[in-house]
């Protein structure tokens, strides 16, 4: 899909405008660098999301410097960018949605790239948000979304969503369905980089999004929206991102990589403690990749989050960063990304075997005997497999 923004991005006045990364590269060789023969910091990339807190708490508290890790973290503004600076050399690893290590071993979409993810970094933390505009129409929840679609058919229900290889597409997807929408035929699901969708659900270019925080707290506080379901309502504990790295720079340097583990690790811990969590918020307030105030940094991580409708909860379980045995790549947990790829039409059936062995070779588990993906439904249970993938269509925002 191809998708043109253009509008300032963080504090930089710049715009951005998204073509395909890889082509570009393609025509400059010489940008290509072999990650293996890098003798410098590698590069780590990540989104500016919440649930990236353990890179740059690792950073910040001094992780990387008590095991002799050097590191250049790398902002990055959606996932298609870190995708392509993975398969091109630019990036040697990053925080990642979790579908992406096999979606890169198999060249889905693009070139294919060796990567691993012998990490796991959190788990849940997304949320659904809605228009405010929804919520004055008498919208709240996903029957009466789909009441209201019904009742304005000369309009079409436009959904963000920032990729099709993670917990947001497949949750979304449920979500709608739940409430009886034919999300094929009656939703429009645009991919689009998570910070922007504040900005573009308060214009009118969408109706809705699945994201990680803060963005969901940062239109809830800014007044565009309101969230209408969190994915740790929707599927408690469900996989969320992973550490990548590209397989070969790893495999070279296994002191290195194993005392990069080690650190994110003890960072990963140290999020999750309760007293730790102002500290977090402030130490991403203060790393200038968040273009939102501290205040919705502060909601998913020391609460009250707020939904925008006057309600409150706790924060203490909108992210897990290391309880529930979080940072270990399990099974149970790629089986469910299997089930969502294959559910929501991402991979087609003749796919199966080859994710299954794309996921023994990144994530260390699974095999092609392992269980079929039809076994189990993913939650919620009343909501409908979809044969198709929406057609996201070109879209065009000036700020």
């Amino acid at each position: 899909m191809e998708f043109i923004i253009s509008r300032n991005y963080s504090t930089r006045a710049h715009s951005f405008e998204f073509r395909g990364l890889a082509q570009v590269l393609q025509q400059f060789p010489s940008m290509i660098k072999n990650p293996a023969s890098s003798t410098h910091a590698s590069k780590l990339g990540f989104l500016p999301l919440t649930d990236s807190a353990p890179l740059l708490v690792a950073e910040h508290e001094g992780f990387f410097r008590k095991y002799d890790v050097s590191v250049n973290l790398c902002c990055e503004i959606g996932w298609a960018t870190v995708r392509e600076k993975l398969t091109f050399g630019e990036l040697d690893g990053a925080v990642a949605v979790a579908g992406l290590a096999p979606a890169l071993r198999l060249g889905i979409n693009g070139p294919s790239c060796p990567v691993i993810a012998p990490l796991v970094l959190s788990l849940q933390g997304n949320a659904i948000t809605l228009s405010r505009h929804l919520y004055h129409a008498g919208v709240r929840d996903a029957q009466s979304l789909t009441q209201y679609v019904r009742g304005h058919q000369n309009r079409v229900l436009t959904m963000g969503v920032i990729s099709k290889w993670c917990s947001h597409y497949f949750l979304l997807r449920d979500w709608l369905a739940s409430g009886g929408l034919r999300v094929d035929e009656e939703v429009r699901l645009v991919l689009l980089p998570p910070p922007l969708l504040p900005d573009l659900l308060a214009s009118g270019a969408i109706d809705g999004f699945c994201s990680g925080e803060p963005w969901n707290s940062a239109a809830v506080i800014g007044g565009q929206g309101w969230v209408a379901a969190t994915t740790a309502e929707l599927n408690p504990r469900h996989v969320e991102k992973v550490l990548l790295l590209n397989e070969n720079t790893a495999r070279a340097n296994p002191d290195a990589t194993s005392r990069l583990l080690q650190a994110l690790r003890e960072a990963s811990a140290w999020c999750d403690e309760t007293k730790n969590r102002p500290q977090v918020a402030e130490i991403l307030h203060r790393s200038g990749h968040f273009s939102t105030d501290l205040a919705s940094l502060r909601a998913s991580l020391v609460g009250p989050f707020l939904d925008g409708t006057g309600q409150s909860t706790s924060a203490e379980n909108f992210h897990y960063f290391h309880r529930h045995d979080a940072n270990t790549p399990t099974a149970e947990k790629a089986l469910w990304l299997l089930r969502g790829l294959r559910r929501h039409g991402v991979v087609v059936p003749e796919q199966e075997t080859a994710l299954k062995q794309a996921f023994a070779a990144s994530w260390g588990v699974l095999s092609s005997t392992a269980p079929s993906p039809t076994t189990k439904s993913i939650k919620p249970a009343k909501a409908k497999p979809n044969s198709k993938i929406s057609r996201p269509v070109k879209l065009t925002q000036t700020a």
